[in-house]
């Protein structure tokens, strides 16, 4: 009887079984590894770096040492709480909710900074440049921002209790939204702009008042006395101003496009030759026509 074959005796005999192949660690390393230990090195140091400037008191004053020279202009979600930049130069830096909270920026330039967000708390703003400036939801309770220019900012939806505005200018402000109280520190004019703006009635009584540079846009003015007003450069873009009373109005260079006129009374309205009002296809002139309006 023939003995059983194994897999071995099916096997070529001069066949040799492969090996695995080894790896030479040392030899690696003497060929390559001198290549290798510069950015090794180099890659080490960049971790230690980062690590170290998280470190938050290197970390507050690496952002702060680029504010001051110019060359950081992002300080977003950083803080900088009673950081001392009086009359420093932040013009157009991004503070996006940072915390400032009791920072002295007194005469400082924040001319189009944004702070949206931002923690102003019992902040020293007084007579600083925000001009233009985004302070959309920013706190600035009991802030002050007195003498401070803020023509053309945004301070909508602004937290400004106990704030002080006194002889700020507010000129262009957008103020929708913003809170203020009694104890907030406002001129009368200025006072009397928010109110327009964020308690809206038909009917209101504005004769004679003097709203230079206010900005109502998109304000209910239905029906509103205008007559003998100065509206200089006032922004009633997109307001409502149907039956409104705005004879012997000055309404130079007042922004009128997208305004709601129908019925509004413009008789011996004035202006200066070379500031007529602006209109567009968006304004319903008086006569209920779609604008641009002669009027």
């Amino acid at each position: 009887m023939a003995e059983s074959m194994g897999v071995d005796d099916l096997m070529p005999r001069d066949r040799v079984k492969p090996s695995r192949p080894s790896i030479n660690f040392p030899e690696l390393w003497d060929r390559y590894g001198q290549n290798l230990k510069i950015p090794a090195i180099a890659l080490g140091a960049i971790a230690a770096l980062v690590g170290f400037f998280s470190i938050p008191p290197i970390k507050r004053f690496t952002v702060e040492t680029g504010l001051r020279i110019g060359f950081n202009k992002d300080a977003s979600g950083q803080d900088l709480t009673g950081i001392n930049f009086k009359g420093g130069n932040l013009e157009k830096v991004n503070f996006t909710n940072a915390n400032l909270t009791n920072a002295n920026l007194e005469s400082a330039n924040l001319k189009g900074a944004n702070l949206i967000g931002t923690k102003l708390d019992g902040a020293n703003l007084q007579k600083a440049d925000l001009k233009g400036a985004r302070l959309v939801e920013a706190s600035l309770v009991q802030t002050n921002l007195g003498s401070a220019t803020l023509n053309l900012a945004d301070l909508s939806d602004a937290n400004l209790a106990k704030a002080n505005l006194s002889k700020a200018n507010l000129n262009g402000a957008l103020l929708r939204g913003s809170k203020i109280e009694s104890s907030t520190k406002i001129d009368p004019e200025d006072k009397l702009m928010w109110q327009i703006v964020n308690e809206p009635k038909a009917n209101r009584n504005l004769a004679g008042i003097n709203m230079t540079g206010f900005n109502l846009s998109s304000t209910n003015l239905q029906g509103a006395k205008l007559s003998d007003a100065k509206l200089t450069w006032s922004d009633l873009s997109k307001s409502d101003l149907r039956n409104a009373k705005l004879d012997r109005a000055d309404v130079s260079g007042a922004n009128l496009q997208g305004t709601n006129l129908k019925g509004a009374n413009l008789a011996q309205a004035t202006w200066a030759k070379d500031r007529a009002p602006k209109t567009d296809n968006q304004t319903i002139c008086p006569n209920g026509a779609q604008g641009p309006c002669k009027l």
